[in-house]
């Protein structure tokens, strides 16, 4: 390590200045830089045959002011308990404390090693991320220009402390990557990955889970492939819960072929905020390749900005998942640029891109980085040795063409600064066919203008553009027509306006007409021609989209009026047959998002939401609706009063239209009785239906004593 003793030791908190003569210390604390890698070499059997990969890695620990080694490696071997094979990741520490010359020395040595034995190092993902440029990218990151033989010297303002080291283009590459450095801004989020032995949590919580999912198969009739039951242990049930489902035959993999259902499993645990059931999930071997409409989990993943559940997805699917595209054909990467974010394209970045493929108007990966404002997709582009210049197919339009239409002038700037054609035509302009001059012809009389069609929801579903729907629309409103229609597959319009996304393409993104449909007077909360409306068809399916829900809620008008059934979009959740989607947390979000909701309004049953809560025995819910002063003195249309269906075994006579739940509910449980007198309790609350009947009834169905003592305290 002589040479390695040369480099000079920065002073705390400043630049290096030293003459380069100077030692680096043990005391080495790097200002920017944490974290470098070797590159990856494959490990091999002993019959030759590669069977995994190995690296090591290096990070700075600030808590011990000490840098630690690791050497990692990822093999296939035989799966010995249920055959086939299985994924290792092995983690070796070799140093928990050792110093940056060390764990520099260790590292460089393993490189140089492998390559003494024969071993090539595999391709690198992503280009100038791993190895001996990495290296080079840390110095710089500290100020520091270091030399093919490891010495190191400051570096600023383009000025070498030494001489005949270095040229032109390692000055230039130092630059270059200061300047991106500084344009991406990235500052990466800390992923929190499980780190539990499923085995041993189970196994110290075994008598209470397997009581709680025996409880959960005889509420499912036992039938361990029943949708709900799954949805109910993925979304809301302890990771320990799972783990015994899945060791007891549980499959969530059965609903692959049922892209909505599948889809709707994973949004459930993408809805947690851990990612243990994700783990748990992943390591059953389910699908995360699948499709439903416009959404696949990766894209879900990126638009919850679940990170850690995107890098478990990622770290068993890899480059698979990272390139595979929705039904409109747009990849995760486009995904990630559309919503800025670039911690989730990094992450797919890392994994691999397929940089070939085009969408179905041509447009490569680079042409949707300068439509959506987004460097890093540039550069990851470039760092293929790919040409910013990548036309448009089929035209001569380029990635600058795109950012000038869109208006990104620093982006533009950017890429001519960088090598792109500044003469790149504009969008509107069509390029010229050069012929030789023929005789004027006589003129034309103007091509009849093409009518307006009729309109209808169908429209949507069309490749019409948006101006042409927009003058259908205005000419069908003006005649008198309504907007309550369904298309051909019973879609709502607001629904066909939601799922027919075109981000390419502007002038046929239906997103786009959502504003102008509700300014010709469609109203979400209206009655549709089947019945429902498009605010209570929002929460009866297996997912609630609150995005799309917040979308409409400005344009909605008496959101309690309801369906032909009198259900407003809170008695849908309820009624919802997924217990995961009615959850309370989505009655509260509702509640927040739409504030005119009356919790006492009755539907057709004459169920309020709060006698609804009632009848469907949900403890959690009552509680979200206890600041809104409930009504508890109200009953349903066969006559019985909340009270009645809360205290006594009245739930058997008191029908609920639509709830298939219900019919297994015989009588309200403790945890509903206790959140009904909480209500009670409340200063002004209606105590009326405390009755010296209710009571009489309570006590000849052996109520709980307490409980009746409660209630004979709050009669009136």
């Amino acid at each position: 390590m002589s040479w390695l003793k040369k480099i000079f030791a920065p002073s705390a908190g400043k630049k290096p200045t030293a003459p380069a003569d100077q030692t680096i210390g043990d005391d080495f604390k790097p200002a920017k830089g944490t974290f470098f890698r070797t590159l990856e070499f494959p490990e091999t059997d002993a019959a030759g045959n590669i069977t995994g990969k190995t690296w090591m890695e290096s990070g700075f620990v600030p808590d011990n002011n000490a840098w630690t080694l690791w050497q990692k490696s990822i093999r296939q071997t035989e799966d010995v308990l249920r055959g086939g094979t299985a994924t290792v990741l092995s983690a070796r520490p070799l140093f928990e404390r050792t110093s940056f010359a060390s764990a520099y020395d260790q590292m460089t040595t393993f490189e140089t090693a492998q390559r003494n034995m024969g071993f090539e190092p595999l391709a690198v993902k992503t280009r100038a991320k791993l190895g001996g440029d990495y290296y080079k990218q840390f110095a710089w990151r500290e100020g520091l220009m270091m030399t093919r033989s490891g010495r190191l010297y400051p570096y600023s303002a383009q000025q070498v402390n030494g001489p005949g080291h270095f040229d032109a283009q390692d000055i230039a590459d130092a630059n270059a990557f200061l300047e991106r450095t500084r344009n991406e801004q990235f500052v990466p989020v800390p992923i929190v990955l499980p780190a539990v032995d499923w085995e041993k949590a189970y196994e110290a919580r075994k008598d209470i889970t397997d009581r709680r999912l025996n409880v959960l198969y005889h509420r499912y009739n036992g039938d361990k492939n029943d949708f709900d039951l799954a949805l109910q242990i993925v979304g809301q049930e302890m990771p320990e819960i799972l783990f015994a489902h899945l060791r007891r035959g549980g499959n969530p993999k059965i609903f692959e072929t049922d892209p909505t259902r599948h889809i709707a499993i994973i949004n459930a645990a993408l809805d947690r905020g851990g990612a243990d059931v994700m783990e748990l999930l992943a390591e059953s071997g389910l699908s995360f390749a699948v499709r439903d409409g416009a959404d696949t989990p990766v894209e879900l993943a990126i638009s919850k900005k679940r990170y850690a559940h995107l890098h478990i997805m990622l770290s068993r699917d890899g480059v698979a998942l990272a390139n595979f595209t929705d039904a409109a054909g747009i990849a995760p990467a486009i995904h990630a640029m559309e919503t800025q974010d670039r911690q989730a394209f990094r992450m797919l970045y890392l994994e691999g891109l397929d940089y070939a493929a085009a969408d179905k108007d041509g447009w490569h990966l680079v042409h949707h980085a300068f439509a959506n404002n987004f460097l890093p997709g540039v550069y990851a582009w470039t760092d293929e040795g790919l040409p910013i210049d990548m036309p448009v197919n089929g035209a001569p339009h380029t990635g600058l063409s795109i950012a000038r239409a869109r208006g990104h002038a620093a982006l533009a700037d950017f890429a001519v600064k960088n090598g792109a054609n500044p003469a790149a035509p504009d969008l509107a302009a069509t390029p010229a066919i050069a012929a030789d001059p023929a005789p004027a012809a006589p003129m034309a009389a103007p091509a009849p203008t093409a009518p307006v069609p009729a309109f209808t929801p169908d429209l949507l579903n069309s490749d019409l553009d948006n101006d042409t729907i927009i003058a259908s629309a205005t000419a069908h409103h003006a005649a008198g027509g309504t907007f309550t229609a369904l298309d051909s597959r019973s879609n709502a319009l607001f629904e066909l306006c939601w799922k027919n996304r075109k981000d390419n393409d502007p002038s046929r993104d239906r997103r786009n007409l959502i504003t102008v449909f509700a300014g010709l007077g469609a109203d979400p909360a209206a009655r549709l021609d089947d019945g429902t409306t498009t605010l209570t068809r929002a929460a009866s399916g297996m997912a609630l989209d609150m995005d799309y829900i917040n979308t409409l809620a400005p344009f909605a008008g008496e959101v309690n009026a309801g369906d032909d059934q009198g259900n407003n979009i809170l008695h849908a959740l309820q009624l919802n047959r997924h217990d995961a989607v009615g959850h309370s947390n989505n009655i509260a979000a509702l509640l927040k998002t739409f504030p005119a909701l009356d919790i006492n309004r009755a539907n057709a049953d004459g169920y309020s939401n709060v006698g609804l809560a009632i009848r469907l025995n949900r403890s959690q819910t009552l509680k979200a609706f206890a600041a809104g002063a409930p009504d508890l003195s109200l009953a349903t249309k066969s006559g019985i009063s909340y009270l009645t269906l809360a205290f006594t075994a009245a739930c058997a006579d008191a029908p609920v239209a639509g709830a298939a739940r219900a019919a297994t509910i015989k009588a309200t449980s403790d945890a509903v009785r206790d959140a009904v007198v909480t209500i009670l309790e409340q200063p002004g609350a209606n105590r009326s239906a405390v009755t010296d009947t209710l009571l009489g009834t309570m006590v000849k169905e052996q109520a709980p004593e307490a409980l009746i003592r409660r209630l004979t305290a709050l009669k009136p």
